[in-house]
């Protein structure tokens, strides 16, 4: 048998309780002393003798965040790159901490081992000003510690460059239906809105067709259950290219549910990880290394599944950025990409339950502005 409480009159006043294999306490907040639980557990044997007193103390406060660089309202008008920084902290442990940017996550760290038992954490994030499309943002940092408190730090600021990029919308980029356009700067586009060749690439060659197995309303129009086996050349002319895609994934907790690769350089994978408590899904694009340190990753909540949403990976000649909805997520490190190899052939798949619309791979590397202006157009018609 054993009893618990918070306080000698408490314990003296407690029922017995059986052994179970698990032991619950819910503790009275009022009777914390400076954030502190003192837990005070006693046992008795089968003969009637009970123990003495054993006291455990647990941090029960919520946590804290400090020194965030970012001051609220800031306005950006360089091209900077601006580092955003700042530290949580916990009396206790640290379960998790996030930093999100406009509701997607812009960084987030798990200590799920049962031995760490970190009670501090800096974080440093960088944000390309160059790379993002003017407008208001809302950066939000979180932080949750292993008794389930929450802290929430919520900060705006604006990108306003004073020169943004220009030359793209309806007629020149897309269409006013939201589907796209093979403009100057396009490689390869599939918009899967021909019903007697949903495959069929907007350059009309044959060869360049991909395979459909099912297709159903998509975020522009038709979308597909598209596949390629390696029979298509993707040979970029310069230094520079942009990956994008609408999809809708689902939570099925397979390793990779989307992907679009160029053989051997560079692969974007959209993957369900719901198995992980902490991590419902990765969105990555790794390179030739085959690590995400040599290109991008972003861990989602579980709020992204099922829905339509617009991804895009831009190289720049130094370095791979990806946007989220035209956010920008997460930017590589600096790197050099062999992108004009035909030995390296394009892979893309879907697999069951799990669509792509409007696949579009460029030679050219589009703004941010340009990418969260099509994204709003998108959604202004759809209600996506």
């Amino acid at each position: 048998m054993y009893t618990t409480a918070q306080t000698i009159d408490d314990l003296q006043n407690a029922s017995w309780n059986s052994f179970s294999s698990t032991i619950s306490f819910v503790f009275d907040e009022t009777k914390l002393v400076d954030g502190m639980l003192n837990l005070m557990i006693q046992v008795e044997d089968s003969e009637g003798n009970t123990s003495g007193i054993k006291n455990l103390f647990l941090a029960c406060d919520a946590p804290r965040i400090t020194n965030l660089s970012l001051a609220n309202g800031t306005i950006y008008t360089s091209q900077d790159e601006v580092d955003f920084t700042g530290t949580v902290e916990d009396n206790g442990r640290i379960l998790s901490y996030s930093v999100k940017l406009n509701g997607i996550n812009r960084y987030k760290e798990t200590f799920s081992s049962t031995w760490d038992f970190r009670k501090s954490a800096s974080f440093d994030i960088p944000f390309n000003v160059a790379n993002m499309a003017d407008g208001d943002y809302t950066l939000v940092t979180e932080v949750i510690d292993y008794v389930g408190n929450v802290t929430t730090d919520e900060r705006t600021f604006t990108v306003n460059k004073s020169s943004a990029a220009t030359g793209y919308g309806v007629g020149t980029t897309w269409n006013a239906d939201g589907s796209l356009i093979k403009d100057s700067g396009s490689i390869y586009l599939w918009g899967f809105n021909d019903s007697a060749a949903y495959g069929a690439e907007a350059g009309g060659n044959s060869a360049y067709s991909l395979s459909v197995t099912n297709t159903t309303t998509g975020a522009a129009g038709d979308a597909a259950q598209p596949s390629t086996s390696g029979n298509i050349d993707l040979n970029f002319p310069g230094d520079t290219l942009t990956i994008e895609y609408w999809a809708k994934f689902e939570n099925t907790d397979s390793y990779s549910s989307v992907y679009l690769n160029k053989e051997s350089v560079f692969s974007t994978n959209l993957y369900d990880n719901s198995s992980n408590p902490y991590a419902s899904g990765n969105i990555t694009l790794t390179t030739a290394s085959g690590t995400e340190s040599n290109g991008v990753e972003s861990i989602v909540d579980s709020n992204i599944f099922d829905e339509w949403h617009h991804y895009a990976w831009v190289y720049n000649g130094s370095r791979f950025l990806m946007y989220i909805d035209g956010i920008l997520v997460a930017q590589s490190e600096s790197q050099s990409l062999p992108l004009n190899t035909s030995t390296d052939k394009l892979y893309i798949y879907a697999y069951t339950n799990n669509y792509m619309d409007e696949i579009r791979i460029s030679s050219s590397a589009r703004s941010g502005d340009e990418l969260k202006a099509y994204v709003d157009y998108v959604k202004g018609l759809s209600g996506l």
